[in-house]
């Protein structure tokens, strides 16, 4: 299944409350700046910006994660 974003600021809440399309015109990106395979750990930023039916559009920037991992 796939996660939704759910916002609206529009009236028209049925079709325009599911971001689901990436805006293509926008620098998205994912970086990973760290990785220790040692100590289990990942660090890294993101930004995107996502459109909905409505052409609302909602950007995340200056995202960033740090986190450890299993495998």
């Amino acid at each position: 299944s796939n996660s939704l974003l759910l916002l609206s600021n529009s009236s028209n809440a049925i079709e325009c409350k599911y971001y689901e399309n990436v805006d293509t015109n926008y620098y998205n990106f994912i970086k990973l700046t760290e990785l220790d395979s040692i100590n289990l750990f990942i660090k890294g930023e993101f930004q995107f910006s996502i459109i909905n039916e409505c052409q609302d559009t909602t950007k995340v920037t200056d995202g960033f994660f740090d986190l450890n991992y299993i495998y």
